[in-house]
């Protein structure tokens, strides 16, 4: 098959091996013809079409050989629309990078051929995974600058929680919702705000709209609080129809680390991963190996029946200036609303300034107001008297029961 690359030197490379392929296929007594041949920012991908497609999986496991054989450092095999492709990963010297100025739109990087990526809020919520190196934050910026750029501030409202404040660039865009939360505090506030955004839309019934994303980086620190961790898992498991959205940036991509939210997000961008179970895991395949990627913005994309890889587009300092920008000033939440989320497990002990009594009020006034054992399984607190809050769960059921003998009577 002939085939057409900008360097010759490709070319050769290209021949070279279609024929490591061809001899590797005799050895282990399979046949196929070469149907396709890409070039991707770091690899050359050449596309077998299998004479006896039953052999699949004998196919997918010649990755490792074929690399030796060639002489490359790896190469990954998957399956798609009918072939076995093999990526050949190049030499640095032959690698491309990409910015935000050979993209547009809701493009977040190149596939092979140049092919655009784009990221979109259908599936409704994304995740965003690799480790320390693999171009994770980077290609986070470049979703968040895909989005910003093609949707006016009263088309997309953001919410931006960034523990590690690595996202100051973003600091007083238009689009932002409040500021970017930073603190525990903070974060706090922005993921209560989200859900009682989202209450408010499943009770008018919105559907269209301004369309609200929720953007986590970090999720290990922000979502190692309870409360945090609750109120994202409300927002994954409800918000589809309501539009509001949830990416997830985290280099602790597990069922332990995102409990009830990973299987959620559906729409996933997957760097370097730290070995062959967590790749597994994260892509539903086995042969995609994203712990042999090379880093830097080397990704795949998965959401459904999409499965490419491809290079991010980094973000220049053009890009952030292009924003519009505004005075953004923080959105004021009542504390008592961050009280209301009803939690799966306790939350652990209460640390907002609460008064009791009033906490006690806005419960039973609440149409989902709790029991007095939901109270105790709120502020997890026991009933013996060695609890440090025990004056404030005594004082809330004080409060709880005077209600409701009230109610009794007036009833």
């Amino acid at each position: 098959m002939a085939t057409t690359f900008q360097h010759t030197n490709l070319q050769g490379r290209a021949r070279r091996y279609a024929i490591v392929i061809n001899l590797l296929y005799g050895r282990v007594g399979l046949a196929g013809s070469l149907k396709a041949a890409h070039r991707g920012a770091r690899h050359l991908s050449l596309g077998v079409r299998l004479s006896d497609p039953t052999q699949l999986d004998r196919a997918l496991k010649l990755a490792e050989p074929l690399a030796l054989h060639a002489g490359t450092e790896n190469v990954l095999a998957q399956r798609d629309g009918g072939l076995v492709f093999y990526q050949f990963q190049l030499a640095q010297g032959f690698w491309e990078q990409y910015t935000r100025a050979d993209v547009s739109g809701l493009a977040v990087g190149l596939a092979e051929s140049r092919r655009p990526v784009l990221f979109d809020l259908d599936p409704p919520h994304a995740l965003v995974a690799g480790t320390t190196g693999s171009g994770k934050s980077e290609t986070l910026k470049s979703i968040l600058l895909a989005l910003l750029t093609t949707y006016t501030p009263q088309e997309l409202g953001v919410i931006l929680v960034d523990p590690h404040r690595d996202y100051s660039d973003f600091a007083n865009v238009a689009h932002l919702v409040m500021p970017i939360a930073n603190e525990p505090g903070d974060i706090r506030q922005a993921l209560a705000w989200a859900n009682n955004e989202l209450a408010h839309r499943k009770a008018e019934d919105i559907k269209e709209g301004r369309a609200i994303v929720i953007a986590v980086d970090e999720a290990d620190l922000a979502l190692a609080d309870k409360m945090n961790l609750e109120a994202a898992k409300n927002i994954a498991k409800q918000a589809r129809k309501y539009r509001v959205h949830l990416i997830v940036s985290t280099h602790k991509p597990l069922h332990s680390d995102l409990p009830g939210i990973l299987d959620m997000l559906i729409n996933r961008f997957i760097g370097l991963v730290s070995d062959a179970k967590i790749s597994a895991t994260l892509t539903g395949h086995a042969g995609l190996q994203a712990h042999k990627l090379t880093g830097k913005g080397d990704f795949l994309h998965i959401a459904g029946a999409i499965c490419e890889r491809f290079q991010v587009a980094m973000a220049t300092r053009q890009d952030y200036e292009a924003l519009p920008r505004t005075e953004v000033k923080p959105v004021e939440v009542n504390a008592l609303d961050l009280l209301t989320l009803p939690p799966e497990k306790p939350i652990g002990r209460p640390t907002l300034e609460v008064d009791p009594v009033i906490a006690a009020q806005y419960f039973w006034r609440n149409p989902n107001s709790i029991s007095i054992a939901m109270a105790r399984e709120l502020f997890n607190l026991s009933r013996n008297g060695h609890d440090l809050h025990k004056k404030f769960v005594l004082d809330f059921i004080t409060e709880l029961r005077r209600l409701r003998a009230a109610a009794q009577l007036g009833g």
